[in-house]
């Protein structure tokens, strides 16, 4: 099993895992292609987008661990963007 397969699975758990490090939701939400972006002044939190995903954006706070909050919703993105590519199979 691939470690993102791995990664994704672990954050998909339910209840929300509590020990989810900023780089591993980082890196799972860059490979499924959203783009980050941190506001200009500096903030604690990022912002990601998806171009098929246009009405949905994720914000994390770079936290370690990441709250349990954060990982749903970035769960919930990947699995609407999983949706949409199977549908356009």
């Amino acid at each position: 099993m691939s470690q993102i397969k791995k990664l994704y699975n672990k954050l998909n758990r339910k209840p929300t895992p509590r020990d989810v490090e900023f780089e591993e939701l980082d890196r799972l939400l860059k490979y499924f292609g959203f783009d980050r972006r941190q506001p200009s002044r500096g903030g604690s939190h990022y912002i990601y987008t998806h171009k098929e995903l246009n009405e949905f954006q994720v914000t994390v706070a770079k936290d370690n661990p990441v709250k349990p909050p954060y990982v749903r919703n970035a769960i919930t993105a990947i699995n609407k963007l999983i949706e949409i590519r199977d549908g356009n199979d």
